[in-house]
């Protein structure tokens, strides 16, 4: 069984994307696909608009993506069926001397 991917949304809200267009949509900066099934960040040599996300590298995908990737839900218990991506921690910059 295939999973999907929910998107925790800054604002609370959530996405959920079970198709490689859907999550496509939802991320800037393309998807990221395993070895075998296209070219990372190409969406020509494996990339199919209605397709399930099983050949999508979804840590990398969040990673690049500026997600931090989980396989745990929000109230802290492992999730069989979906992949969380939860928005990673605004990057600081260090005060300066």
């Amino acid at each position: 069984m295939c999973r999907n991917v929910v998107i925790h949304n800054r604002d609370g809200s959530e996405t959920i994307c079970n198709r490689q267009g859907e999550l496509q949509q939802a991320m800037p900066r393309e998807l990221w696909f395993l070895l075998g099934h296209g070219d990372p960040g190409i969406e020509y040599d494996g990339y199919d608009p209605g397709g399930c996300l099983c050949p999508v590298d979804v840590e990398r995908t969040a990673r690049e993506n500026g997600y931090r990737f989980s396989r745990v839900a929000p109230d802290g218990v492992a999730d069989p069926f979906d992949d969380h991506y939860y928005p990673s921690p605004a990057r600081t910059r260090a005060p300066s001397l």
